[in-house]
């Protein structure tokens, strides 16, 4: 997930739209969807893009680390997918 709240409104949309301008070359890159949401119910309009993969406690062991190795896999693809958009924001 990638948390998008600087204390400014504004600033937070701004941040997120230009990101959502690249959205397709950015879930590409990443091979996956991704959920790009405007938190409004947040005190300064927080944005979140993020991507779940359902898993309970109870599933096996061998669920548990193969749902463990794929959040492993979705935060190096976030790092290198975002990194420098960020930084040139």
């Amino acid at each position: 997930e990638l948390y998008i709240d600087t204390g400014e409104p504004a600033e937070n949309e701004r941040f997120f739209r230009a990101l959502l301008d690249q959205r397709e070359r950015i879930e590409r890159e990443m091979g996956i969807p991704l959920q790009w949401q405007r938190l409004e119910d947040t005190k300064w309009g927080a944005c979140r893009i993020s991507v779940t993969r359902p898993v309970k406690i109870t599933d096996s062991p061998d669920d548990l680390e193969r749902a463990k190795q794929w959040a492993v896999e979705m935060m190096l693809k976030f790092v290198d997918a975002f990194r420098e958009r960020i930084r040139k924001l």
